[in-house]
């Protein structure tokens, strides 16, 4: 038995390999079996969108070992992310898996405001990570990096049916995104990509080359010809694989099965070459070239061993590939046969053969013949690197025009009247008549026939909007304080020895009747005064009194007003006018004999309760209406479409802060002769507006703070849902800083065990990697291979979890922590789950590096001879 255990301690020793160190130190650390596992990786590294460990760094750590906790800590960042509630108005409830709306700060995006209008022109590596610096280097050896970038369009969110080409018009009006439509290369994109190299690149050599760009992986072109001072030239692929001569493997390139053979290769050729066989098509292919193969592009990476017909030797292909041609003056061409992609145009900026910088400009409204812009629910894929795309989410605006949780006032003429519709301030819904023509007699004339102000539809009613005023029996008046008034109907006035008192109706839809004293002789035309209590504000009011007719009694009070608030603090201002004044009446031509013009109400957007601090952007809604002659019935009706502006005059709405310049309305309707036509305003109120002369209405759906859209750049992967938050907010993601001072030596950290901690690099320059593995002094690399390295998760005792990133050199360690960068990629390809996975790969640039689960091992105990079998997969 002891001789089997000595041969089994042997064997134990070649099997562990890089799960050295599988018996853990019993009083600290439970064994690596716990409940954490890679497939769930950031967790538990990020709760809830923070950061919550340490990443340790021994102090005998190379420069290199640094550069990987530095991978690893940039892709955290981008992972500590929460989605932020944002209060708007209405409850649109727009959320984005990710990605970043086009605002700045506080500052939403609103209609006609330019996206550069916002105080930024970019959007960068701090918004998306799909536009983070990359470094890459070149034949020499030297280190460059791509700084990359989007600027932003001149685009702004616009509604109507109007497009950048009157032949682009879309069918109806409608929200959307107008790019604009200048000339490319005029200095003014529509959105430009921008690479910028600190370190001008001598791009002749360059050649052969991995480069990320964009989010994507490139090579850059193997011939000289492609890639020179004023042309780059590069290659992507649907499956990056290498693949041993003599063996058959099928892949999925964009869902479909592709089998591909290497029959044999040849690496003393110059250059090399390697026979390949995709979907039985079979052609010799030299290294860097692309040929079409089985129906699927295929470009030779590489080249690897001897002359070798089978077996050893091996090409690396590029299955599904693409080649991007960014030449400096043209546009972009796509593909072998080097097709331009409409729309764009490439700019590289050169001096002595090197490149600093190159710009490729999109215009995007060339991909969308028919309309030419972005509809709401439409996104807009970079049709040059395909990694992000432009979205207008559906619903675009918060609130949407007809949102819930707007306010909707109505305005309807009926025969002879106007009725008005709308809710005040608490919330009680008001339908009443307010206008009501006189007499029936004929001609423009009859001074009996004007428009009044007269409640229910009844001539004999007046409608009193003048403070103190008197307001007879059955008379309608509105009576507030602040943002709170109710309209109210003078029921009955009692004046006995035992009841002086009056009834007043709440003509609201659940309104009702109170009785309110008053005191006084009753005996004289200044009878009395009492108090009246609404909302919580009281309000006086005086009796005038004819002795010999009660009837004929009447009160008034200094708090009629003509001003009502909606629940959402817009502002319904009514004619100052009581029974004693009128409006002119108009034959069907809307001329009038008189004087006194029209009945005019005016609405206002923004109020003192108003919320928002954007008080640039709202206007004042005029309707003018007047007692029309020649008509079916003498029909009260609007004189003129409604009119937007600065005050109850009209005129335009001056909105510098937009950058829209003047703003007036501007009807549109699904067809040249509907009468039905909407509009927008800068606030964002949504009229729907009816110009049938026997059908006439205006329906205003009116925010309580100004209308924001709904516009992102994201990753092209990103998705868009509703219901992310309650009515009222919309969720945006945001970015949780890691805190300065989350990198630290083992010497800086009392007790990792109480920690999540990162431990990158090997026992022999980290002493909290040796505590992990239970390193044997003397010979810290112990278990480790040159060439290999591990992502193992350890759990503590006290539910904390450590993750070692180590390898045999500084470079395996790197290798690893890029992997765990990138372990989206790793994950969703089934690599990167369980506590143990395994990193391999020889090459400088990590262009060979392979992930799969480690065997953790077979382990004994000291006190018995079970042997037990750990494999994670």
């Amino acid at each position: 038995m002891e001789v089997f255990q000595v041969k089994l301690r042997k064997a134990v020793k070649r099997i562990l390999a890089l799960g050295a160190g599988a018996t853990m130190v019993g009083a600290t650390v439970m064994s690596a079996m716990g409940q954490a596992d890679l497939a769930t990786y950031p967790a538990p590294f990020v709760d809830n969108g923070m950061f919550n460990a340490v990443i340790i760094v021994g102090e005998s750590g190379q420069t290199t070992d640094v550069i990987g906790a530095v991978d690893i800590a940039t892709s955290l960042q981008f992972a500590a992310k929460t989605t932020q509630t944002v209060n708007i108005n209405g409850g649109n409830n727009v959320a984005i898996s990710s990605g970043v709306p086009i605002q700045s700060g506080s500052q939403p995006l609103r209609l006609g405001l330019n996206f550069t209008g916002l105080g930024r022109t970019t959007l960068t590596d701090a918004d998306l990570p799909i536009f983070k610096t990359t470094s890459f280097q070149d034949q020499q050896g030297t280190a460059y990096t791509a700084q990359q970038k989007i600027w932003l369009p001149n685009a702004y969110v616009a509604y109507g049916r109007s497009a950048p080409s009157s032949d682009q018009n879309v069918d109806s009006p409608v929200l959307h995104v107008n790019f604009d439509n200048g000339p490319l290369g005029s200095g003014t994109p529509q959105y430009a990509l921008v690479i910028d190299f600190p370190t001008a690149v001598d791009v002749t050599n360059l050649t052969n080359e991995v480069v990320s760009l964009f989010g994507r992986e490139y090579t850059t072109g193997a011939a000289a010809s492609e890639m020179t001072s004023t042309k780059v030239t590069l290659y992507n692929a649907a499956v990056d694989q290498t693949f041993t001569a003599g063996q058959e493997a099928v892949v999925d390139v964009k869902g479909q099965k592709v089998t591909v053979r290497v029959i044999g290769v040849n690496t003393q050729s110059t250059p090399a070459t390697a026979t390949v066989s995709v979907n039985g098509e079979t052609e010799s292919l030299t290294k860097g070239q692309t040929k079409t193969l089985g129906g699927q592009r295929v470009y030779v990476r590489d080249v690897q061993a001897y002359t070798q017909p089978v077996g050893g030797g091996g090409a690396r292909l590029f299955i599904g590939s693409e080649k991007v041609v960014l030449q400096d003056g043209s546009n972009v061409q796509k593909g072998t046969e080097s097709k331009s992609v409409d729309g764009t145009n490439v700019s590289v900026t050169s001096a002595n053969g090197k490149i600093s910088r190159i710009t490729v400009d999109v215009r995007p409204r060339d991909y969308n013949s028919k309309n030419g812009v972005l509809l709401e629910g439409q996104e807009f894929v970079d049709p040059v690197f395909g990694t992000f795309k432009w979205l207008f989410a559906k619903p675009g605006a918060n609130p949407d025009l007809m949102d819930a949780g707007k306010s909707k006032v109505v305005l309807r003429p009926s025969e002879d009247r106007l009725g008005l519709g709308f809710k005040n301030k608490g919330g009680q819904q008001y339908n009443v008549d307010i206008f009501k023509g006189n007499g029936t007699a004929t001609g423009v004339a009859n001074v009996a026939n004007e428009l009044l102000m007269r409640a229910a539809g009844d001539a004999t009613k007046n409608f009193v909007t003048v403070a103190s005023s008197v307001i007879q029996r059955n008379d309608y008046f509105v009576i507030g304080s602040g943002e709170y008034q109710r309209i109210l109907k003078l029921s009955s006035l009692r004046n006995t020895s035992t009841d002086k008192s009056i009834t007043v109706q709440d003509v609201a839809a659940d309104g009702g009747s109170q009785d309110w004293s008053w005191t006084g002789d009753g005996s004289t035309s200044s009878a009395g005064t009492g108090t009246m209590t609404y909302d919580g504000n009281s309000y006086t009011f005086s009796v005038s009194l004819d002795p010999t007719n009660v009837a004929g009694g009447n009160i008034s009070t200094a708090s009629t007003t003509n001003q009502i608030y909606t629940d959402n603090d817009n502002l319904i201002v009514l004619p100052l006018q009581n029974f004693a004044h009128r409006a002119d009446r108009y034959d069907s031509s809307n001329t009038t004999a008189g004087s006194l013009g029209g009945m005019n109400i005016s609405i206002q957007e923004r109020t003192s309760y108003s919320t928002g601090t954007k008080a640039d952007d709202y206007g004042l809604l005029n309707f003018s209406y007047g007692y029309l002659n020649g008509r079916s019935g003498q029909d009260v009706a609007l004189l003129s479409d409604p009119t937007y502006g600065t005050s109850s005059s009209g005129g335009s709405l001056s909105l510098g802060d937009t950058g829209t310049g003047l703003f007036t309305l501007n009807f549109e309707s699904p067809g040249s002769s509907s009468n039905s036509k909407s509009d927008l305003t800068p606030w964002g109120t949504f009229i729907q507006y009816n110009s049938d002369s026997s059908d006439q209405s205006v329906v205003l759906y009116m925010p309580s703070q100004q209308t924001s859209f709904n516009v992102f750049v994201a990753p092209a992967s990103a998705t868009v849902s509703s219901g992310g938050a309650t009515e009222g907010q919309i969720v945006v993601p945001t970015i949780n800083p890691i805190q300065v001072g989350s990198a630290v030596l083992p010497s800086e950290v009392s007790d990792f065990t109480n920690v999540n901690s990162i431990v990158v690099g090997g026992p022999c320059v980290n002493s909290d990697a040796a505590l992990l593995l239970n390193s044997p002094t003397g010979n810290c690399a112990a278990g480790f291979e040159d060439g290999k390295a591990m992502l193992r998760l350890f759990t503590h005792p006290s539910g904390k979890v450590a993750l070692l990133v180590a390898g045999y050199s500084a470079t395996d360690t790197r290798r690893a922590a890029r992997v765990l960068a990138q372990y989206e990629t790793y994950q969703a390809a089934g690599k990167m789950q369980g506590t143990n996975v395994e990193v391999t790969g020889v090459k400088s640039d990590f262009t060979d590096t392979v992930v799969g689960a480690a065997t953790v091992g077979t382990t004994t105990t000291t006190t018995t001879t079970t042997t037990t079998t750990n494999t994670t997969v």
